[in-house]
């Protein structure tokens, strides 16, 4: 309708209010024109309509309530009179929405998912946290452990028979010593008991 109105310059009294400052149309060349490509807008095929179809649109449904006959001084002339009004008050709202949205299709897969394979949302974070493990672990050096460290001093051990035998040895000597040493304290204090005179008592 903006487009029609921009072209002829003028509106007519039943077209929509449009975001364009024209007049009404007021002379006969002018309403011929605008009726005729009003006419063709509304019959034409949808291939050669251009405009966007209304986010927003009004729809009313007539009703006849009563009709008949008008008489007219002119024979070969027909006229008809309407009268309009509101059978009643009430305005039924249409809205168009999606019927199967993303929400729908996440819920519909989630579910046949869990149906047919037995996941969960459980189940899915403990695939992803094991993924997690194993590519951190990869990616991590080798740790060194206890047997690492301790292999080549028990094999060093085994090799050195020798020097064991020689540890033991001189545990042995030093343990002799110790007692040898002992012996001999204990012999001295015997001497000296023996050594000292007896008292008798009368």
């Amino acid at each position: 309708m903006r487009q029609l109105v921009k072209k002829i310059g003028c509106t007519g009294p039943w077209i929509p209010e449009v975001d364009v400052d024209v007049p009404l149309c007021n002379e006969y060349e002018m309403l011929k024109n605008l009726l005729k490509d009003y006419i063709n807008n509304l019959t034409c095929e949808p291939p050669c309509c251009n405009c966007i179809r209304p986010c927003h649109s009004l729809q009313f449904v007539p009703y006849i309530v009563k009709r008949q006959p008008m008489e007219t001084t002119e024979p070969n002339h027909r006229f008809s009179q309407l009268y309009l009004f509101y059978n009643s008050r009430m305005v039924q709202v249409a809205e168009e929405r999606l019927a199967y949205d993303w929400s729908l299709f996440l819920s519909d897969l989630g579910g046949s998912l869990g149906f047919l394979l037995g996941l969960s949302v459980l189940g899915i974070i403990g695939i992803v946290e094991r993924l997690i493990d194993l590519l951190y672990g990869s990616l991590q050096p080798p740790e060194r452990t206890i047997d690492h460290i301790l292999t080549p001093r028990l094999s060093g051990f085994n090799s050195n028979k020798d020097s064991d035998e020689n540890m033991d040895s001189i545990c042995c000597r030093r343990e002799e010593k110790i007692f040898s040493l002992h012996n001999m304290q204990t012999m001295k204090c015997k001497n000296k008991l023996s050594s000292q005179p007896h008292e008798t008592k009368y």
